[in-house]
């Protein structure tokens, strides 16, 4: 054989060992609701034969690829989700073993132009019509949360609308003594699976009743009293109440006989109806072991739907010391680098949606749709400080995610949470309709050690929030952070109930940040406050339309809280400054002020004279800074503002919130 003939069957022979490989080694495997874990999976639906097609599952697809890769495979293939729910029985877990790599990572995405939902839910049948138009059905397990056709269902509450309030101080008790007015609470509701949510100025508690005293006009709730939030006349409302009729859209669930109640609402009765209630309070968990050098990562999530999840709770219910730390998360990262979730959608609910956990970094959560949670979207890190380096969670992006209407279950939830992490991107979302705060960095009350630092918070459009609780702010930081930026967020419209509705709010302790080019306004208590804290700097922002206050300041020390130049403030109503500002430890210049109604600036007790003779903003401006329309918040700078001519840079708000996902 000449040498010639050699290398053309060597050729050939290539050529059917990559067509041999290819077919054992798939570039696509499918999974679908009328697949099977035995067949292939490399067919997008079931051959005409149904010998082979689809697989069923996410665990399918996952051991697919474990045993394709102990048959040699080079790369993992693509798992492409046809649409349809996939109701798991138990959480949907990827190990180290799973991992794929940077050039190649492992992809869990939609199928082209379908939507497959992965659900924590199990559907309740069996429902039953009465005369009165209400739904019921019996239902062994305890119901917690009730979906009705992919919508959360509100529980039969009293007050239907609004709130019942408590009387007088809040309960110091062992067990929590409600004290509550004329006939709100009922006797027949104790033990019969009814649930107290009150609300205690930045937090909420939800216990059980488990005794009324209709003489005294006291409920004993399980669970005791809490010494960290206290509420004179607190708001409160009660859940899963029975002896009273159904409103529009509630239902409520009787423990003592396992039936649960529906009622549609008007606009409703004409639909078929699918009940589900959630099973699993995890989703989806990725998990290494950093310590054993076994780090899962490399891993792509797209264009998924999470759904109906669960919140355990104990017995004696809850109460909550801030930003719903305590719900949990459906889908949890642990020793985790590189993983990816984009273009997913996360909805209905208990409690957070996605928690990157202790020695994670690298992750991203990107352009993702968020709402209907019962607490908020993302957690980045843990509360406690990490114990060593393998701990650390460090690096990971939060960018251009729509997220609304959380906090459901836990009013006190934040949209997205950074506690003891650092060097995080949070940037270009859109936050909005959040009955607390929007997004809070770091968990260190004071200046002790603190691991959140070197934290970016940018480009972020925030707005409608602070709609129940007190005490909160669009961007919230906590403690010493070395490196944490603040910049380029447009805030407004912050509420509050009885206090603390600010847009920018440095709380206890928050030192060495930069607050700069934000756009902040219309905020209930004041655009900017610092609780207290040291050597910030807070520059080239807009401050404007705060309703009491524009500035607040509330704790005075003897170094200097922050250096305030190069600002805008305007405002029509309320003061200046609010709190504490007579005793220096801060330096101001370089600003301009402007009271649109006409009257020249006070600083507390000072005039606008008496303010500069003690050196402060010796170089401000009292002027109108030149906006292009103030009525309708347009704070465009026009080319003859004054205030440009003191070294104020316009602030560019055209590419704020989330960005077109890249192609």
């Amino acid at each position: 054989m000449t040498i010639l003939r050699i290398l053309k069957a060597l050729v050939f022979l290539g050529v059917l060992w990559r067509i041999a490989a290819n077919a054992e080694c798939p570039a696509r495997l499918y999974v679908a609701t009328d697949g099977q874990d035995s067949w292939s999976g490399t067919l997008p639906a079931p051959s005409l034969s149904r010998t082979d097609g689809p697989l069923a599952s996410l665990d399918g697809a996952r051991d697919r690829i474990r045993a394709l890769r102990a048959k040699g495979c080079p790369l993992a293939p693509h798992v492409i989700l046809r649409g349809g729910s996939y109701r798991l029985k138990t959480p949907f877990v990827l190990t180290a073993a799973d991992s794929g790599t940077q050039q190649h990572p492992v992809v869990y995405e939609a199928y082209a132009g379908e939507r497959p939902i992965v659900s924590g839910g199990v559907e309740i049948t069996g429902w039953i019509k009465n005369a009165q138009g209400i739904w019921s059905a019996q239902e062994p397990r305890h119901v917690a949360q009730l979906f009705v056709n992919g919508t959360r269902a509100q529980q039969a509450r009293a007050p239907y609308d609004g709130y019942f309030r408590a009387e007088g101080k809040s309960s110091t008790e062992d067990h929590y003594q409600l004290r509550y007015r004329g006939d709100d609470i009922r006797p027949e509701w104790a033990g019969s699976g009814a649930e107290v949510v009150v609300l205690l100025a930045w937090a909420e508690l939800r216990r059980p009743i488990v005794a009324v005293d209709p003489l005294q006009h006291i409920a004993t709730l399980a669970g005791p009293s809490v010494s960290y939030t206290r509420e004179d006349n607190a708001r409160y409302w009660v859940e899963n109440v029975s002896g009273v009729p159904l409103g529009s859209g509630e239902w409520r669930e009787d423990e003592r006989t396992h039936v649960i109640e529906y009622k549609p609402r008007v606009e409703d009765e004409s639909q078929e109806f699918e009940f589900s209630a959630p099973v699993l309070s995890q989703l989806m968990m990725i998990s290494g072991d950093r310590k054993a050098g076994a780090i899962v990562h490399d891993i792509e999530i797209r264009g998924l739907i999470f759904e109906e999840t669960d919140s355990a709770l104990p017995a004696t219910g809850f109460a909550d010391s801030q930003a719903a730390t305590i719900a949990d998360s459906a889908i949890q990262l642990r020793d985790a680098e590189r993983i990816r979730f984009a273009n997913c959608t996360f909805r209905a609910m208990s409690g957070y949606a996605v928690h990157i956990r202790q020695g994670s970094s690298h992750n991203a959560i990107v352009h993702n749709a968020f709402y209907d949670l019962g607490a908020g979207a993302v957690r980045v890190g843990e509360t406690a400080l990490p114990g060593d380096n393998a701990a650390r969670v460090e690096s990971n992006d939060v960018d251009d995610n729509d997220i609304h209407s959380v906090g459901r279950v836990y009013p006190s939830a934040v949209a997205i949470w950074v506690g003891q992490s650092s060097a995080n991107n949070i940037g270009h979302n859109h936050i909005y309709d959040v009955p607390y705060g929007a997004i809070s960095v770091g968990w260190t009350w004071g200046y002790g050690p603190s691991a959140a630092d070197h934290n970016q918070i940018e480009f972020n459009r925030i707005h409608d929030i602070g709609t129940v609780l007190s005490d909160l702010g669009g961007v919230y930081l906590l403690g010493k952070q070395p490196g944490t930026i603040v910049r380029n967020n447009l805030i407004y419209n912050v509420g509050r109930f009885t206090y603390g509705g600010w847009g920018i709010y440095l709380d206890e302790g928050s030192s060495n940040v930069l607050v700069e080019n934000n756009i902040v306004y219309d905020a209930e208590s004041a655009g900017f406050h610092q609780h207290y804290g040291r050597d910030n700097i807070i520059r080239n922002n807009i401050f404007a339309f705060g309703h009491d206050f524009q500035l607040m300041r509330t704790r005075p020390e003897a170094w200097c809280s922050f250096h305030f130049e190069h600002n805008i403030i305007i405002y029509d109503q309320g003061y200046l400054l609010g709190v504490h500002w007579d005793e220096g430890g801060y330096t101001m210049d370089r600003n301009v002020y402007w009271d649109l109604r006409g009257l020249e600036p006070r600083f507390g007790a000072d005039s606008w004279q008496s303010w500069r003779a003690k050196g402060n903003d010796v170089h401000s401006l009292n002027a109108d800074p030149g906006f292009a329309n103030v009525a309708d918040r347009n704070f465009q700078l026009l080319p003859d503002s004054a205030a440009i001519g003191l070294g104020i840079h316009p602030i560019d708000m055209s590419t704020v919130g989330p960005r077109a996902l890249p192609r």
